[in-house]
């Protein structure tokens, strides 16, 4: 494996064991060389030598909605080619989440991949001791990795406009999600003063939409309706349906995130793509960036996103 990456035994193990002094080159090439190989290292014996279980956790607030399970894939994937298992951990809606990620250190695992239920850091004041990485909010004082929302929403605005759309309804996300929050207000804000908005509602991520949103839907007040997320999106098309409304002619449909229902559902639904993949990279890669240099300034990491367009609305 050294005579493969061009390094020493030594470095190698260094490499391996995260330990600090190792370019990042360095560590790629020998992670290629141990992915090329098929090495896999003796788990248990590299933890009673090194302290380390070469295990990471991923905290996720719920795993009905489809985001996060293809989000755990990309991190699993990528932590895989670094060499760690991936420890999956559902906090059902935020509603244990403190407790669940205090338990995990006793689990032993190298570091904590976390998306937050909310925008408030609950471990803020815990002893936990495992580093940690945010993903898909901004928390001060950690590292954190997204998409860049504010771009998500000067892409839809842009396309709003341009199809000639000439009132907005909108399904808001939960306004203590920063990720929700980021959205509505970036997409308001580029429209603003140039399309009035019929109609808002606030609505958690879910398809099953409220009665208040499928009345808002129905009265037809809105040549197309901006959701927070692509199951909105598709909660609102079936109820545009059940009222008898044409997509796009008589109403467009946008959502967020090109989950995979979004190209097979008829109309296909216009949405902004995220770049799961490379969010999954990047945070596994400020995660044991932080392993190896655990006083390290924070990182915030922005991905850029691209508005996909199918034919729930207009060109």
């Amino acid at each position: 494996m050294a005579r493969k990456a061009g390094v020493s035994i030594g470095t190698v193990s260094n490499s391996l064991n995260d330990r600090p002094g190792v370019s990042g080159e360095v560590r790629r090439r020998v992670l290629a060389a141990v992915e090329a190989l098929g090495y896999r290292p003796n788990r248990a014996a590299r933890a009673t030598r090194t302290g380390r279980t070469g295990t990471l956790a991923f905290v996720t607030p719920d795993l009905r909605n489809p985001y996060y399970p293809q989000l755990a894939q990309a991190i699993s994937q990528a932590a895989r080619r670094a060499g760690y298992a991936v420890l999956l951990v559902d906090t059902e809606d935020g509603t244990s989440e403190r407790e669940r990620i205090e338990q995990i250190e006793h689990y032993g695992v190298d570091g904590i991949l976390w998306c937050p239920a909310t925008s408030e850091d609950v471990i803020s004041d815990s002893a936990l001791s495992t580093p940690v990485v945010v993903i898909d909010h901004w928390l001060p004082g950690r590292d954190n990795v997204s998409a860049d929302y504010r771009m998500s929403g000067k892409l839809i605005a842009d396309h709003v406009l341009a199809a000639g759309y000439r009132s907005i309804g909108m399904l808001s996300g939960p306004p203590e999600i920063s990720a929700a929050r980021l959205r509505r207000d970036s997409f308001v804000e580029f429209v603003a003063g140039r399309v009035p908005l019929a109609w808002e509602i606030i609505h958690p991520f879910d398809m099953r939409l409220t009665d208040e949103a499928i009345a808002a839907i129905r009265s037809a007040e809105a040549g197309v309706i901006v959701c927070c997320d692509d199951l909105m999106a598709l909660g609102a098309l079936q109820a545009a349906r059940e009222a008898g409304l044409s997509v796009p002619r008589d109403v467009a449909i946008i959502g967020h995130d090109d989950l995979p229902f979004c190209s097979v559902t008829f109309p296909g639904i216009t949405t902004v793509r995220q770049p799961l993949e490379e969010l999954g990279q990047e945070a596994v890669s400020l995660l044991i960036d932080r392993m190896v240099d655990i006083s390290r300034p924070t990182r915030r990491v922005t991905l850029d996103v691209e508005l996909i367009q199918r034919e729930s609305t207009h060109s």
